[in-house]
């Protein structure tokens, strides 16, 4: 790593020449850095298979391991958020705050488990460096690339403040903001800039909502198990389509919740003749 004296940021002393200049190692020559972010006194390393930390002066500290159980997948699968910095890989999304790695898609992991299913197209872990990860107002942004392809493909969204996820119908290649609580642009894969966060509606364009549900072996692993109903509480100004997807693939309409100006509720027989559904 090499850096430039306060004040001088045009001046890189001794670069190409090893034995002068600001430089210092950081981890193994063999494994690249992949992005670098300032935070107060300290920088935070990100390298193809560790994490690093610099406190201080590089002139008189060495930077430190945090943690090589975890990287993100590529240059562009890191950003900076607010007091800490959200990354990406093959296993997840999660957040960095400078000594510990949390993470954050609990609820979206089929995606990273290759739970293929119509609704959701798992990552394609062979093009995953091709991530690309955003971050303003509250929203972090999620790009990769489905099962099958080598450019991005679909986009999560993630609510830090709610610890919601939803889905964006665009792709993006990267993410540009000036600051965690700045207007954001993104690149698409045709060369286009836009805005990110700056309309309303969705054109009139239907919603793709998906729910996993966290029950997924109800404490009793290796049992046979029956599902009989699900309950769902919604309020909505237009009517919704319900539809079930089961760990074979198989997709089932259950039937429509329709227009509910107050907080509704509806109940779905599940199986054939509501004879539930089995699973081990």
């Amino acid at each position: 790593m090499w850096w430039t004296p306060v004040g001088e940021p045009w001046n890189f002393p001794g670069v190409g020449d090893p034995s002068s200049g600001n430089w210092i190692d950081v981890g193994d020559a063999d494994e690249e850095i992949l992005a670098m972010t300032a935070h107060g006194n300290q920088v935070w390393i990100y390298k193809e298979r560790s994490i690093h930390r610099l406190v201080g002066d590089p002139a008189e500290n060495d930077p430190e391991l945090v943690t090589a159980a975890y990287a993100p997948a590529g240059p562009w699968a890191i950003c900076e958020g607010v007091d800490v910095d959200y990354f990406a890989n093959t296993g997840g999304v999660y957040a960095f705050n400078g000594d510990q790695v949390r993470i954050l898609s609990d609820l979206v992991q089929p995606v990273f488990r290759d739970m293929h299913n119509t609704g959701s197209i798992p990552l394609d872990a062979g093009a995953a460096a091709k991530m690309a990860l955003g971050f303003s107002q509250d929203l972090l942004y999620v790009s990769y690339p489905e099962a099958g392809n080598t450019a991005n493909t679909a986009t999560l969204v993630y609510n830090v403040r709610k610890g919601e996820w939803f889905q964006d119908s665009r792709a993006f290649t990267v993410f540009h903001s000036e600051g965690p609580r700045r207007e954001m642009t993104g690149g698409l894969a045709s060369g286009s800039i836009v805005g990110i966060g700056d309309g309303l509606t969705d054109a009139g364009t239907a919603i793709f909502f998906e729910w996993q549900s966290p029950y997924l072996d109800m404490g009793l692993p290796g049992n046979e198990k029956v599902v009989e109903d699900l309950r769902i509480e919604y309020l909505s100004p237009a009517a919704l389509t319900v539809k079930i997807y089961t760990e074979d693939g198989t997709e089932t309409t259950l039937g429509t919740l329709p227009i509910a100006a107050s907080r509704s509720a509806k109940i779905f027989r599940l199986g054939t003749d509501g004879k539930g559904l089995r699973s081990a």
